[in-house]
């Protein structure tokens, strides 16, 4: 996530005012920072706490405008009532910082699906650097334009003590939302090791990596430990457990490319009569069939399932 760039939209929200275009009293503009920095966290906060509640899909959901909408409804009362606006001037503030966070994420992090439940994948290239220096560059314009807009109209003034406090709350949510974010980042490169152990057939140290992996904080695709897993259990032997990551990961992103091989392989190289080693890997090279013909590795991959169905046990 933009972690500086939440915090930068939230400022610009704030900035902007109300729907009129009319800035907040300079004596409330300090706490409407506040609030719209804190609300511009909120999607990676309520996705946080559904992983931790076991609901590994809650990311996507939090993602979307769908939750933008709902979450506008339930929190405009609330919001209105702290920042004395009327419940249309606070759902649009809301909503415009929920669509605004989902639209940084869309621009730092490729395959994202902000239509859900519709599983309409967007992925428009990383236009937003991932490391923290090359955030704060690319978000420097919208800070420009909301500092300059706060001027524009008068907002700034001699900061009281009711400032002072607000900033550094402030501070703290920004802090806060580094580390996690600097810990999530170590997730994500434990499991890209963890995929290179298990390829180069160091498979116990990649299912031991893949619990560090899989620790929380993490926001990985779905379904990508879990590949790691099968991949790491079917290299040691037990086709059992390998079937059953699979599985779960195909579950969670049934567009993986590479699970679905691996499912399709998994199958037509058992010990099993070559009639059941058939139809267990026909329904996954169908899919491989109809999903991936384009994909450049497709005609490899299927050439290693048809192999496997060929020799004789």
């Amino acid at each position: 996530m933009p972690v500086i760039g939440h915090a930068v939209a939230g400022l610009a929200i704030a900035a902007w005012g109300d729907a009129s275009g009319k800035i907040v009293r300079p004596e409330r503009f300090s706490q409407r920072v506040l609030l719209l920095v804190a609300l511009s966290y909120l999607p990676d906060l309520t996705a946080q706490l559904g992983v931790l509640s076991g609901f590994r899909g809650t990311p996507v959901v939090t993602h979307s405008v769908l939750f933008a909408g709902v979450a506008s409804l339930f929190l405009g009362p609330v919001v209105g009532r702290i920042s004395r606006l009327s419940f249309r001037h606070a759902f649009a503030l809301i909503a415009v910082s929920m669509l605004l966070h989902d639209g940084m994420d869309i621009l730092q992090s490729p395959r994202r699906m902000p239509f859900w439940p519709a599983p309409l994948v967007v992925n428009v290239g990383r236009w937003i650097p991932p490391t923290l220096q090359g955030e704060v560059l690319a978000c420097l314009p919208l800070l420009g334009a909301a500092l300059a807009y706060v001027w524009w109209k008068g907002a700034l003034r001699r900061p009281t003590r009711r400032d002072w406090a607000s900033l550094a709350v402030v501070v703290v949510i920004v802090t806060a939302a580094t580390a996690f974010s600097d810990l999530r980042s170590r997730r994500a490169r434990a499991l890209n090791r963890a995929r290179i152990l298990a390829e180069t057939g160091q498979y116990a140290a990649a299912l031991e990596l893949s619990e560090t992996a899989d620790a929380w904080p993490h926001t990985t695709p779905p379904g990508r430990i879990d590949y790691v897993r099968g991949v790491a259990w079917w290299g040691l032997g037990r086709r059992d457990l390998a079937e059953q990551y699979y599985l779960r990961s195909y579950a969670a992103d049934s567009d993986y490319l590479w699970v679905v091989a691996d499912l399709a392989a998994l199958y037509a190289s058992s010990d099993e009569p070559i009639e059941q080693r058939r139809r267990k890997a026909g329904p996954w090279l169908t899919i491989l069939q109809d999903r991936f013909r384009t994909h450049p590795a497709f005609n490899r991959l299927v050439a290693r399932v048809e192999r496997a169905l060929t020799r004789t046990r």
